[in-house]
């Protein structure tokens, strides 16, 4: 039965409300021609089949449903030519889902809010520039995770074993036996470009933004005069496999590979010519120190060479490597990084004279290293492993790429963009390499304070008050209950279950945040003698303030700055938690003389 009441011309004037009652279902098949203008109320004891139902303006509509609503097609609030909401379903035993016909949000299934559209989202902000922007404060009580390192289609799933940049712009990547890739625009996308190569190119390398060189297998080198858009064939004069090249400058460069191969260019790579090698071993990289005449190849038993003439001539390094190493970079004149088989890490701080190798912080074969600047730091290796450093290579952390396989090289198109190459066509690229401007650039952690004024950029020590642990200035050198250091400004705080990020750390005037990591600064003196990048920090005998460490002892970090100006000052540290610091001259000491009286007793 269907009753449908007249309505009188002054409800319609003054408006009416429209309640739908059902007892079985209503069913919209689809959308007609037809309108039906309803008025009060329409009640069933079966079903409604209609092509469209309409409430004409001036009317409120309620729908109390006793039985079911079953669309086929889709339920959309408002008139046409405006926007709606549409209630849609992903299939047959789905939820349905809500959507904004304008906007693309969608809700509904798996818990999921999303937007289909490929543009940002801003929160307090209209105009947001990343793909989720707030304006104000992010609290949470969960965990916050972050990949700045996401994959990249490359379209081949051939091996991508080198890759280099000729400007900010345009790069290449080469793609074992099967051509390059090149991009011109930062590595937004990519296109294959032919090699005229049969054999594996393994290095690339520009010396302006126009020329440019690979190497590889059996004396393989190519040239490209056109930033890599075509490339030619060029006569080596060998066919030893070269396995990495670099330049000085715009002319002169050198290529290196097995049997300890050196090729030198003095006309951007149009022709080579043999130099003499101090090593019969493999050399798998080279570099030069900051485009200036000196420069290090490295390659297999720890072999490492040097040349102070652009390689025109070599001379070997000694060092205590047996290690093979397949990568080398310079991180400033002074500071320079050595990788290669399980992990090995060799650094040297006077420009190459000496190298010493590092604590081991990974067990996985390292087969390239750059730095972005004078600080930050990039290695990568097999077993998908990604090393990162702030501290010009001092100490490495693990970074999680989202990826599995193994990566063989990594370069910069610009300080914030990068890219790994790796197995079957794996490209990662980094947008953000996390290199911040401003003081906002630590993880700390709230500690109640002990009642007196503590000053950012001071260290900390545990005491105990009134039962409890409190964090108070640190007392006296070297104090063996070194917490850490009152950060200035960090980017995240954690306090207790939560994770704040930017804004007010607490409600509590009596907690402070102390730093676990990141880049803090820190108040020192010179009572540990005048401090250079690199060296250790620990505390002084001045409450809360710092000082060089010169013995073992608990540390804070290193120093990112050298300070020698007057009795007390700040300088940025790099914090890596309290750890407990030998200095490499105590440690040769000691071994000297347990050497020595190894011999006194015969051993």
């Amino acid at each position: 039965m269907l009753h449908k009441r007249i309505l009188s011309k002054k409800e319609k004037t003054f408006g009416i409300v429209a309640v739908f009652i059902a007892f079985g279902a209503f069913m919209f098949t689809g959308v007609s021609s037809a309108s039906t203008t309803v008025g009060t109320d329409i009640t069933t004891s079966g079903s409604v089949t209609a092509g469209s139902l309409s409430i004409t303006s001036g009317f409120t509509a309620y729908a109390p449903v006793f039985g079911g609503i079953t669309p086929t097609g889709a339920l959309q609030s408002g008139t046409a030519g405006t926007a709606g909401q549409v209630l849609t379903s992903n299939g047959a035993s789905a939820l349905p889902t809500f959507q904004a016909a304008s906007g693309g949000w969608t809700s509904g299934d798996s818990n999921a809010i999303y937007n289909s559209n490929s543009g940002n989202v801003g929160i307090g902000t209209t105009t947001p520039s990343e793909k989720l922007q707030v304006t104000g404060n992010i609290r949470t009580t969960g965990c916050f995770k972050a990949n700045s390192w996401m994959p990249v289609n490359s379209g081949t799933t051939s091996s991508l074993l080198a890759i280099g940049f000729a400007n900010s712009t345009t790069g290449v990547i080469a793609s074992g036996n099967s051509g390059f890739l090149r991009t011109t625009n930062s590595g937004a996308t990519w296109s294959q470009v032919a090699s005229n190569a049969s054999r594996y190119i393994r290095a690339v390398a520009f010396a302006n933004s126009s020329t440019g060189v690979a190497v590889g297998d059996s004396g393989t080198i190519l040239r490209t005069a056109d930033g890599g858009a075509t490339w030619s064939s060029i006569t080596s004069g060998t066919s030893n496999d070269l396995r990495a090249v670099a330049f000085a400058s715009s002319l002169t460069g050198v290529a290196v590979g097995s049997g300890g191969i050196i090729l030198q260019t003095a006309n951007g790579g149009a022709t080579w010519s043999l130099k003499t090698s101090s090593t019969i071993n493999r050399l798998s990289a080279v570099a030069f120190v900051n485009n200036s005449e000196t420069g290090f190849a490295v390659g297999d038993n720890g072999t490492i060479v040097k040349t102070i003439d652009s390689g025109a001539t070599w001379e070997t390094v000694s060092n205590n490597i047996s290690n093979s190493l397949l990568g080398v970079a310079f991180a400033n004149s002074n500071i320079g990084i050595a990788v290669g088989y399980y992990g090995e890490m060799v650094l040297t701080t006077d420009g190459g004279t000496t190298w010493n190798a590092l604590v081991k912080f990974t067990a996985s074969t390292l087969q390239a290293v750059t730095f972005v600047n004078s600080t930050t730091g990039f290695a990568v290796g097999l077993s998908n492993v990604l090393m990162e450093t702030l501290d010009s290579g001092i100490t490495w952390t693990t970074v999680a790429s989202g990826m599995t396989g193994d990566f063989f090289g990594v370069a910069f198109a610009t300080s914030t963009t990068g890219f790994i190459v790796g197995g079957t066509g794996m490209l990662i690229q980094q947008t953000d390499n996390k290199i911040i401007d401003g003081n906002c650039l630590d993880l700390a952690e709230l500690y109640t304070s002990s009642g007196s004024v503590i000053e950012k950029g001071s260290l900390v020590s545990t005491h105990v008050k009134d039962g409890s642990f409190v964090a108070r200035k640190s007392r006296g050198a070297y104090d063996d209950q070194l917490l850490g250091v009152v950060s200035s400004d960090p980017a995240i705080v954690i306090e207790g279950g939560s994770v704040v990020m930017g804004g007010p750390k607490s409600s509590d005037d009596n907690k402070i945040p102390v730093a676990l990591a990141g880049r803090v600064p820190v108040r020192v003196n010179l009572e540990g003698g005048p401090i250079e990048v690199g060296d250790a920090i620990t505390s002084s005998s001045v409450y809360g303030v710092g000082m060089k460490a010169t013995k073992s002892g608990k540390i804070v970090g290193y120093a990112l700055e050298s300070w020698n100006n007057k009795e007390q000052g700040e300088i940025t540290v790099r914090i890596v938690g309290v750890v407990d610091y030998t200095p490499r001259s105590y440690s040769k000491s000691l071994e000297k003389r347990i050497e020595q009286l190894e011999k006194l007793i015969g051993k």
